[in-house]
């Protein structure tokens, strides 16, 4: 797999907006300013997420639990007012320390940076009220480091090497911040991806992409688990996640639930990987393990196994092939898929 992460924040609740990220690094997330919603989108739909005041919080932080020696992170960014002129707008981590990151120096340009020190420079002009979508690609070392940098899908700076690009001992990153984690601005995010471009079928720039997000429509082959009121898809049928208001349960190993899902936009074009976002938690009774199920054609394709907690938890899986074929998704695999989950112990 390349594709590591990816968000476009349209299936959160404002309760919900960290589940999927580590923390919030300045004060935590009880004080945060950080808010989901469509005023915060890129359009033409969906929901964005925005540092809404100037708070103490200044960015937003994920970690993997895995050590990457590349990578490549994509999101879309738009300041809704004031300069841009010197601030951090991605970072690159180990742990919870900066490894290399996109800043913009005094001239509103972007910048490849380690601990503020310029290590490669853009030509563009950034300005305020307009979304961009950056891409950084990078190779994290402390001699030998790679940069390279995409403005709305346009060479913004080209492959620049021999860089050191460690804040650390470690040439390795395994963390990303979102957002300045230096100084407050007023920014929105949206349609983020990440890749470890070591391996896997996605490798290099995927362009300004959008992470779309699709629900249950209608019932699908198998509709085997117990809604806690009304039909079995019209319980899982929401946009966000409702807690035990709607849910359906299961304690029968095997048991499968898969749904027709909404259509994809008219205006997509190529898929590059789909992710599956499962809302579950476990019941009083013994402890339970759940897994995705992919039904492109006619048979179920069952994901990983994961284990599930008291609390409700979002567990994505994301699959950088069709499990059908093992082959790259096409708009119309996605067209005629069902998607569910089986209840596996």
């Amino acid at each position: 797999m390349a594709v590591i992460f990816m968000d476009g924040f349209d299936t959160y609740a404002t309760a919900d907006r960290f589940k999927r990220w580590t923390a919030a690094l300045g004060t935590g997330e009880a004080a945060s300013p950080w808010q989901c919603g469509p005023a915060y989108a890129r359009s033409p739909a969906g929901q964005g997420f925005g540092m809404t005041t100037g708070g103490t919080d200044k960015g937003i932080y994920k970690s993997f639990g895995t050590n990457y020696t590349a990578g490549l992170y994509g999101v879309a960014t738009f300041v809704p007012s004031g300069s841009l002129a010197s601030k951090i707008l991605l970072t690159v981590m180990d742990g919870v320390t900066e490894q290399c990151s996109i800043r913009t120096n005094a001239s509103s340009v972007l910048t490849v940076t380690q601990g503020g020190t310029v290590k490669a420079t853009g030509t563009t002009v950034l300005s305020a009220g307009v979304w961009y979508y950056i891409e950084f690609k990078y190779t994290v070392h402390q001699s030998t480091g790679i940069a390279q940098v995409k403005l709305n899908g346009a060479a913004e700076i080209a492959s620049t090497s021999s860089l050191d690009l460690t804040g650390t001992a470690n040439n390795y990153w395994n963390a990303i911040s979102l957002g300045d984690i230096s100084t407050n601005l007023i920014r929105y995010h949206d349609d983020i991806y990440l890749l470890d471009t070591t391996t896997g079928d996605n490798t290099d720039f995927l362009g300004p992409v959008r992470v779309v997000a699709i629900s249950p429509s209608a019932p699908g082959n198998a509709s085997s688990w117990t809604p806690n009121g009304g039909t079995n898809y019209g319980a899982v049928s929401e946009q966000y996640a409702d807690g035990d208001a709607t849910f359906n349960q299961s304690s029968t190993a095997n048991q499968i639930d898969t749904f027709i899902m909404q259509d994809l936009p008219a205006s997509s074009g190529s898929v590059y990987a789909v992710q599956t976002l499962l809302t579950a938690r476990q019941d009083a009774g013994a402890a339970r393990t759940i897994a995705p199920v992919l039904r492109p054609a006619a048979t179920d394709r069952v994901g990983t196994t994961v284990a599930l907690s008291a609390s409700y938890q979002i567990l994505p899986q994301i699959y950088d092939l069709n499990p059908e074929d093992s082959a790259a998704w096409a708009t119309t695999d996605v067209a005629g898929m069902e998607v569910g989950y089986k209840l596996i112990s």
